[in-house]
Formats: C-alpha cells, structure tokens, sequence
C-alpha cells in the first residue's frame, strides 16, 4: 500500500499512476477540480473542498475525518465506502451508487442526494438523521 502524507507526494503518484487504487492518503488538501479513482484508498483528515468527480470509481473507500465540502459527486460508485467523522456540508451526489455505504457521525445536513441508490447503506450518528428520510437507508445500531 502507497503512503501519500504530502501535496507533493500526491502529486508525483498521479504523474506516474492515474488512479489512487489501495493507497493510503494521509492529512493532503486535494486540489479543486475532477478527481482520480480512489476505489480501495484510505484517506485520513484530508481536505476535498470543491472536488469533483464523474463515473469515478470510489468502491469501498474509507474516508475517516474528511472534509469533504461542495463536491460535486455523480454517476459515482462509492458502494461499500465508509464515511467516518467527515464534514460533506454542501456537497452533491448525483446518481450515485451509495450501496452499503456507512455514514458515521458525519455533517449532512446541508448535503445533496439526487437519484440515487441507497441499497443496504446505514447511517449513524450524522447531525441529520438520513435513515428514514432516504429510502433504503438503515440506522446503524449504536
């Protein structure tokens, strides 16, 4: 597994690599604009603000005190990613596969969900209480 704790770092993988695939991305500010496939990566109190993604494939990433804020996600596949302690105020996810994700005391309540699919994803602890409001969404137990 990759070990990308600097901008410079991040950098200098995507010259050689197109994709972040099994890496493990540590305290980096992402650039604004379209992101790379992040499927399998680990990312820890990183900064997103304003990124963007189209089609990418995010499949059980595992983003653990995140800013994530005014992103733009669609056509994304983020099944069985797990969002930990991150803030997605303001971001969008537009017909987004959302399968079996797991959002955990996360910052909601100004996000986005348009068209999409929530089969077997749960919910804890987020300041806006999703299951229920979603369909397909279940409430994690405590």
């Amino acid at each position: 597994m990759t070990l990308i704790t600097t901008t410079a770092e991040l950098h200098a993988h995507l010259a050689k690599y197109s994709d972040l695939y099994f890496a493990k991305i540590e305290g980096v500010a992402f650039p604004k604009g379209p992101l790379p496939n992040l499927a399998e990566a680990t990312f820890q109190d990183c900064d997103f603000n304003g990124s963007s993604t189209f089609g990418g494939d995010i499949t059980s990433a595992q983003f653990v005190d995140c800013r994530m804020t005014n992103m733009t996600l669609s056509r994304a596949h983020l099944f069985g990613a797990q969002f930990i302690r991150c803030d997605l105020s303001g971001t969008r996810f537009e017909d987004c596969d959302l399968s079996a994700a797991e959002f955990i005391d996360c910052t909601i309540a100004t996000t986005r969900f348009h068209h999409c699919d929530f089969e077997a994803a749960q919910a804890r602890g987020c300041d806006v209480e999703i299951a229920g409001l979603i369909p397909g969404v279940a409430a994690l137990a405590a």
